[in-house]
């Protein structure tokens, strides 16, 4: 009750103060100083929309995927269970809608209903990279954490991790284009930019 009928005190980080004033001797009071972090204004911490950066699945996951996934020998051809249909030079919408849904596609089956993030699916947990399928394969390793596990399907450690392109076949991703991926699914796995104008589809995941 007497701290809160106080008024402000400043302190330096690591700064030790007494009860002066109450409980010990008052001509001990320090002055009181308007520090000068206070006398200037407070820094944007948030950038404004514009600014701000967005990934998105259309602008800048399909190219990457048509160019080192979505090839008829490996995630390209009808038989892969993972089919991106990406491999004309100009995907259609249809191609990059679909694609974009088998990629999303929900861990126990399309009844799943959509909860809050990060939301466990099959190849990508939107909202968390560090335990999707899809990034154990490009990082051909786990990445979760051991607190991680109980977000994840019992099915998915049936499954063995194998880096993808398997050696020797395709063009592994450079560690930026992998870094995209990952900022990709942190910021919530969008089809399309929300701050694109005009977007009125698929700006919310499955």
């Amino acid at each position: 009750m007497a701290l809160a009928n106080c008024g402000w005190i400043w302190v330096k980080p690591k700064e030790k103060r007494g009860c002066i004033g109450c409980h010990e001797d008052p001509e001990r009071t320090p002055e009181n100083e308007y520090v000068l972090a206070l006398r200037r204004p407070s820094n944007q911490l948030v950038l404004p929309p514009a600014q701000r950066r967005s990934i998105s699945f259309r602008a800048d996951i399909a190219p990457l995927l048509q160019q080192h996934c979505a090839t008829a020998g490996c995630h390209g051809g009808p038989r892969n269970p993972l089919h991106l249909a990406l491999n004309s030079d100009q995907p259609t919408e249809v191609e990059l809608e679909n694609a974009y849904a088998t990629l999303l596609a929900p861990a126990n089956g399309p009844g799943t209903k959509p909860g809050p993030l990060p939301r466990v699916g099959k190849y990508v947990d939107t909202g968390r990279a560090r335990t999707s399928w899809l990034v154990w394969q490009l990082a051909g390793g786990d990445t979760s954490r051991p607190w991680d596990q109980r977000a994840k399907p019992a099915a998915s450690g049936s499954r063995q991790v194998r880096p993808m392109p398997p050696p020797g076949q395709g063009h592994p991703l450079s560690e930026e284009e992998q870094r995209t991926i990952i900022q990709w699914i942190d910021m919530g796995a969008q089809f399309e930019s929300p701050a694109a104008p005009g977007n009125t589809k698929l700006t919310e995941n499955p």
